[in-house]
């Protein structure tokens, strides 16, 4: 059964939301994590993430209390883009921005009040940021995942991603529940 759990879990991140509560059988955050791991294969960084000169790992970040146990790092060795994925966990942004490679940044509601300011600090930089946080799409946040019944789906916040330089793919547009221009 674990190694049908990455076939489920990526074959309902490519169906429409009026699938059945299959994804319903997993844990929340076993579910979230495979979304910010698929998230990475819809992305487009800028040539100074992804050219030559890039770091040889795909790697994802996780700030402040980690929601997701050994789940993330089930991960790390995997594949995204040709990369081998990496996976850090972090107490603060300055930690983030010291350790340079970050792509996609989880957010953790440990965090919530520290927000605007993380954000204020990594708009310059061309990561992902992703959160499960009310309001999270309001303060700049690029993906906010949301349970949304007995599902978790997605919000994406086009102008964030637009001003750190990075474009979604359209297939992962069109899965979006919210998409805010």
């Amino acid at each position: 059964m674990k190694f049908l759990r990455p076939i489920l879990i990526g074959l309902l991140l490519m169906l429409p939301s009026s699938v059945t509560s299959a994804e319903s059988l997993l844990p929340e955050y076993e579910i979230k994590a495979a979304f910010i791991y698929n998230f990475g294969k819809f992305i487009e960084w800028p040539e100074m993430v992804s050219g030559p000169s890039a770091p040889e790992y795909f790697h994802i970040c996780i700030l402040g209390k980690d929601p997701f146990g050994e789940k993330m790092n089930e991960i790390e060795g995997k594949t995204i883009k040709g990369l081998t994925v990496k996976v850090s966990r972090a107490s603060s942004i300055e930690e983030i921005l010291d350790s340079p490679g970050c792509r996609v940044l989880f957010i953790s509601d440990s965090e919530i009040n520290r927000l605007a300011d993380i954000l204020g600090k990594i708009k310059k930089y061309p990561i992902l940021t992703v959160a499960d946080l009310e309001n999270a799409m309001d303060l700049g946040v690029m993906i906010n995942l949301r349970t949304l019944g007995d599902r978790i789906r997605f919000e994406i916040n086009l102008k964030a991603a637009s001003n750190a330089g990075i474009k979604i793919n359209s297939k992962m547009l069109k899965l979006a529940v919210k998409i805010t221009e």
